[in-house]
């Protein structure tokens, strides 16, 4: 089969479809095929594929530029949200204070309470606090004074 109906450059355009309408088997509208391009239209669409090489490059660029501070931002509102629902979970916020500590010798535990008076944690006896006796340790009664 000839890649080339008629010879380049002694028809028209015209007059290769007339001639071609009439010698063919079948006409078909709407058939999609390539259409090889000339050396000129393959320079000019290697010239524009590199300006729009180009354009995605810049965008990216401004894209990546946008996009960083609103991704430390996002960093940051996670980090926050982590801690509330840490802090959520755990009933309370993590503090760092001075405690006091007062020992339960029925329960062999060190009550640890914060300046309001209130227990916020136990602990187990140290080595040291258990070789202490019940009678070394002074008692402190909120409701009676000492006399």
């Amino acid at each position: 089969m000839k890649s080339k109906l008629f010879e380049e450059g002694l028809h028209s355009e015209r007059e290769i479809v007339d001639a071609m309408d009439a010698d063919c088997h079948e006409i078909e509208d709407g058939f999609k095929y390539v259409k090889q391009f000339s050396d000129d239209e393959v320079t000019e669409r290697k010239e524009m594929f590199f300006i729009e090489s180009k354009k995605v490059n810049d965008l990216g660029l401004k894209l990546k530029d946008v996009a960083d501070p609103i991704k430390a931002q996002m960093k940051e509102a996670d980090a926050e949200r982590k801690a509330l629902l840490h802090s959520l979970n755990k009933g309370g916020v993590e503090v760092t204070g001075k405690v006091w500590l007062f020992p339960d010798y029925e329960a062999k535990l060190m009550g640890i309470y914060d300046s309001t008076g209130t227990l916020v944690d136990t602990r187990s006896f140290t080595q040291k606090e258990r070789q202490l006796s019940m009678n070394s340790h002074k008692t402190i009664h909120l409701n009676q004074k000492e006399a």
